[in-house]
C-alpha cells in the first residue's frame, strides 16, 4: 500500500443507512454511532461537501479525496473536468479536520468559480 493508510470501506455508509431508515429508533442510531470511525466520517464529510457544491451527475468528472495529516489537519484534493477531458481544474487545500464541511464547501466553491465558461454546461 506504499505507506498510505486505507479507510475501512462501508463503515460510514452503514451508519448513514441506519440513520435514514431508523431515525426514530434511538437504539439503532446509537448502535451504529458506536462503530463510527470519526476520522473517516470527517474525511467523507469534506469530500461530500465539495461534491455537493459542484453538483455533478454520474456523467460529470468530479473527484474529492480528503486525507488526515499530523496536527489535526485535513488535506483535501479535488478536481473537475470536462466530460471529453479537454479541460481540468484542480484544487488542494488544508484545514482543521474539525471544519471538514467548511473545507469541502470552500474547495467546491473555488473550483466552480475558477471553472470558466467551458464548464457552464455542467451546471445548466
Amino acid at each position: 500500500m506504499s505507506g498510505r493508510r486505507s479507510r475501512t470501506p462501508g463503515r460510514l455508509p452503514r451508519q448513514k443507512l441506519a440513520e435514514s431508515r431508523s431515525a426514530d429508533d434511538a437504539a439503532i442510531v446509537a448502535l451504529f454511532a458506536s462503530i463510527d470511525d470519526r476520522a473517516t466520517s470527517l474525511a467523507v464529510a469534506a469530500e461530500r461537501a465539495c461534491l455537493a457544491v459542484l453538483d455533478g451527475s454520474c456523467r460529470t468528472p468530479i473527484a474529492a479525496l480528503a486525507e488526515h495529516e499530523p496536527g489535526g489537519l485535513l488535506r483535501l484534493r479535488s478536481l473537475i473536468a470536462l466530460p471529453d477531458g479537454s479541460a481540468l481544474r484542480r484544487d488542494e487545500r488544508r484545514g482543521p479536520a474539525a471544519s471538514a464541511v467548511d473545507l469541502g464547501q470552500a474547495a467546491g466553491e473555488a473550483l466552480r468559480a475558477g471553472a470558466g465558461p467551458a464548464f457552464a454546461a455542467i451546471w445548466s
